[in-house]
């Protein structure tokens, strides 16, 4: 990261993830002090986390409730200069037996993180904060299944439509926080 965040608070979602490890590693090195929320412990030497610059809370981020302990945790002082919501944990494999309900499970597993943690953390936000939602390549194109080569990698049904949820979330929440200057901008890695 180039940009020098000493003294900046990001907030981070699903940080112990394959994205989550180097993003947050790469934002403590720029300086900035790192809340990170996860279901997941994350191993914080591996990301160079020290005492003054890293806290990690563990919380269901598809449970608004536990979202808002961690909220409550934290110094009614704090305010965040960007939140990164990289939070999403999806099943492997292509099934069209899924019935409706284990469907929407995937499908809420992917959406329900960012709009939690950006809905209960989003009155912290600095005015001229940043949001960066991570989206993915398979909200903009459908997943070809061949290309996986039989490994048992391919997305889950429901997962194409639920990054493209997040990339339409993530464009409709910047036209409602943009009378603060709150950017919101969704990465779509690959």
């Amino acid at each position: 990261m180039s940009r020098e965040l000493t003294g900046k608070a990001i907030l981070g979602s699903g940080g112990p993830g394959h994205l989550g490890r180097p993003l947050i590693s790469a934002l403590l090195s720029s300086g900035a002090f790192v809340i990170n929320i996860s279901s997941k412990k994350i191993d914080e030497d591996a990301i160079g986390a020290n005492s003054g610059n890293f806290l990690h809370f563990i919380a269901d981020l598809n449970l608004e409730d536990e979202v808002m302990e961690v909220r409550d945790a934290l110094s009614k002082e704090l305010v965040i200069d960007g939140l990164l919501n990289l939070a999403a944990r999806t099943p492997r494999g292509i099934s069209l037996d899924l019935n409706a309900v284990e469907f929407l499970a995937v499908f809420s597993s992917v959406v329900l993180p960012t709009w939690n943690v950006t809905r209960v953390f989003h009155s912290r936000l600095r005015d001229g904060a940043s949001i960066v939602n991570v989206g993915s390549l398979w909200g903009l194109v459908s997943p070809k299944p061949s290309l996986y080569l039989d490994l048992a990698n391919e997305p889950a049904v429901p997962l194409p439509a639920a990054k493209a949820a997040v990339m339409q979330l993530s464009n409709y929440l910047a036209v409602l926080l943009a009378d603060r200057a709150i950017r919101v901008n969704n990465l779509v890695p690959g």
